[in-house]
């Protein structure tokens, strides 16, 4: 029987759903997923329990495992149940003919949320991920869907279907990532260092998350988030160098509108390819007040 002491209300809701589509109660799943206002999302959750239901969990837990610790992980996780939920959806229908209303009901919901996201949300958008949920999710409206040649061919690729098995799903979505990432398969090794999750997940319509804060817990603290630059940059940096040219900008442009966890999860998400080596700096120009201490026999030079 598994302990759900440590769940909230609404995650023991999300772990019923899975658990009423697996059609078993002994399993505490890899995901859950949620809505933005923090609702369960029903539909997601069931594809979760029918992943357990139609799929060898082992085999599905240990692929999600081997790039845990990946720098892309969160694009790994979400472009692989991308790829379930078609397959899971298509082993299920024919016995769950309601499933396909309920499909286009959370397809309908995914733009829903679209009109009230905030200009931050907006800026997140442009994840790769999100793509190709837009994608799915206007293929099961009916809507055009207008992709880049890559984008359109990755799509397609990940449209896995009823007929897949377990093992077809893990030689498949190894050799996509292989090709569209240079992702391989390695041998798992102490983790010593903290990765950043990515800070676009929080503004998905829906969001898968993994259910490590029940098993492991979390504390996260902004002191222990470190920007991993090449060797060759660390090399030439000087102590206390980094402080200083951020105190510079922040006197010329003002104060920062995200905590330096917040904007290492930015960068992280945003700086890539060409953009590497860049960091970016948010400020609405708000300027630091400083102090002003009056002193006796001041000199102008």
């Amino acid at each position: 029987m598994v302990n759900t002491r440590n769940y909230t209300p609404l995650q023991r809701r999300a772990l019923n759903m899975v658990w009423t589509a697996a059609g078993r109660y002994d399993f505490e799943p890899m995901f859950l997923a949620f809505l933005p206002d923090g609702q369960p999302d029903f539909y997601m959750n069931s594809v979760i329990g029918y992943v357990y239901k139609w799929l060898d969990a082992t085999i599905i837990t240990r692929l999600f495992d081997s790039f845990s610790d990946a720098t892309l992980r969160d694009v790994y996780d979400g472009l692989l149940w991308v790829a379930l939920e078609n397959c899971v959806y298509e082993k299920e229908l024919p016995y769950r003919p309601v499933l396909s209303e309920l499909r286009v009901s959370c397809a309908k919901l995914f733009f829903e949320q679209e009109q009230i996201k905030t200009r931050a949300q907006w800026l997140m958008q442009s994840s790769l991920v999100y793509t190709m949920q837009s994608a799915r999710w206007k293929k099961v409206l009916g809507k055009t869907v207008l992709l880049s040649p890559r984008k359109k061919k990755l799509f397609a690729e990940l449209s896995f279907d009823g007929s897949m098995d377990t093992n077809a799903i893990r030689e498949r979505i190894l050799d996509i990532y292989g090709r569209y990432f240079h992702f391989r398969l390695k041998k798992k090794l102490p983790s010593f260092t903290l990765r950043l999750n990515s800070v676009f997940t929080k503004f998905l319509p829906s969001r898968l998350e993994r259910n490590e804060v029940f098993t492991l817990g979390r504390d996260i603290k902004e002191e222990n988030i470190r920007m991993y630059k090449p060797v060759h940059e660390r090399e030439f940096s000087l102590p206390g160098e980094e402080e200083r040219i951020r105190s510079y900008i922040e006197d010329c442009f003002g104060k920062p509108l995200y905590s330096p966890s917040e904007s290492a999860q930015l960068e992280h998400l945003l700086c890539t390819d060409n953009h590497f080596y860049c960091h970016i700096y948010f400020t609405a120009g708000e300027k630091k007040r400083y102090s002003v201490k009056r002193t006796a026999n001041c000199q102008s030079y």
